[in-house]
């Protein structure tokens, strides 16, 4: 994206644009930058997760965070996806159903859960100061 930007050079290197010049053109350019995330999630929707998870409706929203960056909240309807109001949680085999269809859909991993939460929210940190490190996701999971 950022090479459609206005104040990108061809000729640098290709990580040669300072993070605050990407940063300007993001907030100066919205027009772009919006075009650009609503192509690439489009794209990523029908040849991925449509038809992955057998979607057969959706209804999603775009969202800007103040600092510009491109979010999606959504809701997916699946095909065959056991309904909420049918579950009987004093069914054993009601239960067991819900969670053998959803287990290969959803996963997770923590990877220190008596890690002490981060010191500084993880959203007020800048990308460039973080390792991408085990001991920062747990920091993160333990705050959120």
């Amino acid at each position: 994206m950022h090479q459609h930007m206005p104040n990108s050079n061809p000729d640098a290197a290709e990580n040669a644009t300072s993070y605050r010049t990407r940063m300007n053109d993001l907030n100066n350019n919205p027009a772009i930058a919006a075009y650009y995330f609503q192509k690439r999630w489009q794209i990523f929707f029908d040849e991925v997760i449509k038809p992955k998870f057998k979607i057969k409706d959706h209804w999603w929203r775009y969202e800007w965070q103040h600092c510009g960056s491109s979010h999606i909240h959504g809701f997916l309807w699946m095909e065959n996806a056991p309904s909420v109001d049918a579950l009987n949680r004093d069914n054993a085999d009601s239960v067991a159903a819900f969670i053998h269809f959803w287990d290969q859909h959803v996963s997770t991993w923590h990877p220190e859960k008596d890690c002490p939460p981060a010191a500084i929210h993880p959203s007020a940190q800048l990308f460039n100061t973080l390792q991408d490190t085990k001991k920062e996701l747990a920091e993160m999971l333990n705050c959120l």
